[in-house]
């Protein structure tokens, strides 16, 4: 389902066709969200059918087996539902409730306790994936993880005093972490190759520099669609803050998005030219620089995916229906009472 009114974006990454299993670990998906009761409404069924977290991970892994495939539908079909209920619930207009669901999260990976449905099924899935990972990238892992949840107390903050970003050079280091590009895209696709960086590695400045660009490349093109939805709920968005910095209307903040979007795609092009060099510079052996390449192959694949992707879906482009400033699609997760520990 094409958006109407974005520009034409650079994207010189081939295109490849989604996880030829797509169907089959779409259904087993379905499955899973009812079982771990996720979507519980006609509403946000809908919402999850607009977003199709299903196609995202199809685009974003093309080459995953079955069972990699499932988990990442459920990593990002679990990510969406805690981010509209962070985003555009309840949650997200009261600070309060914000920390008290992040410390329930945070302490459920920890290995405290596990009450509600959406902690279990976050549990289930976050055993499974650290499960046979090095004790480095469990670190990582757990970091980013954190990371994200705290961008939403970030966000409720502003929408409660009226404070949002103003330029995009707040923005953009911001919106890196909040996309969660790190944690559900580039992890992740560590974890489906199976590979293990050594930390030496993650902290190459190339590296870490081309993981930083692929999350502000996903997260601004994502504003770009989203700008609409965000505008509706008070949310920030890059297209605003260009259109105000630069006292420009929204077809002039699109073309400066568009072009900082394609000088992105040609930074990660001149970090991956020095990369090798560094990595023989480090000491990096010939498996190691292997499993580089194929890391860096794997973050191209996430942006050719994410941009597919978003031409693919309604989540962007489909009305939704608001009741008193939220969203029927959501679900108030955070707000059900409590059941007994597992």
């Amino acid at each position: 389902m094409p958006a109407p009114h974005v520009p034409v974006f650079y994207m010189p990454y081939p295109v490849e066709p989604p996880n030829p299993f797509l169907e089959e670990a779409r259904q087993r998906l379905q499955d899973w969200l009812v079982h771990h009761q996720l979507v519980t409404t006609r509403e946000a069924w809908a919402q999850v059918e607009r977003t199709r977290p299903d196609l995202m991970a199809a685009r974003y892994y093309p080459k995953a087996d079955r069972d990699a495939l499932v988990r990442h539908m459920q990593w990002l079909a679990w990510g969406f539902v805690v981010d509209d209920e962070f985003d555009d619930g309840p949650a997200g207009r009261d600070p309060q409730q914000c920390q008290a669901v992040i410390r329930e999260l945070s302490d459920a990976v920890a290995g405290g306790p596990v009450r509600e449905p959406y902690a279990r099924a976050l549990v289930d899935l976050w055993q499974a994936t650290v499960r046979d990972r090095s004790r480095e990238w469990k670190r990582v892992h757990l970091h980013d993880f954190c990371t994200v949840l705290w961008t939403y107390h970030t966000e409720t903050i502003g929408r409660v005093t009226g404070t949002q970003f103003t330029s995009l050079a707040e923005y953009i280091p911001f919106r890196c972490q909040s996309v969660a590009i790190l944690f559900y895209g580039a992890d992740h696709a560590e974890a489906a190759l199976g590979i293990d960086l050594p930390d030496f590695v993650r902290h190459l400045p190339a590296l870490a520099a081309i993981r930083r660009l692929v999350c502000e490349h996903i997260g601004l093109l994502n504003d770009i669609f989203s700008v609409a939805k965000d505008r509706a709920l008070n949310n920030s968005n890059a297209v605003d803050i260009v259109m105000a910095k630069r006292d420009c209307d929204q077809a002039a903040a699109l073309d400066h998005l568009n072009a900082l979007l394609t000088r992105k795609i040609n930074d990660i092009a001149a970090h991956e030219a020095v990369l090798a060099g560094q990595l023989i510079a480090a000491g990096a052996d010939g498996p190691t620089q292997e499993q580089v390449a194929a890391c860096v192959a794997a973050y191209k694949a996430l942006t050719r995916g994410n941009h597919d992707w978003h031409f693919e879906v309604g989540r962007y482009t489909a009305p939704e229906a608001i009741h008193n400033g939220i969203p029927l699609y959501t679900q108030d997760l955070f707000a059900r009472p409590p059941v007994s520990d597992r």
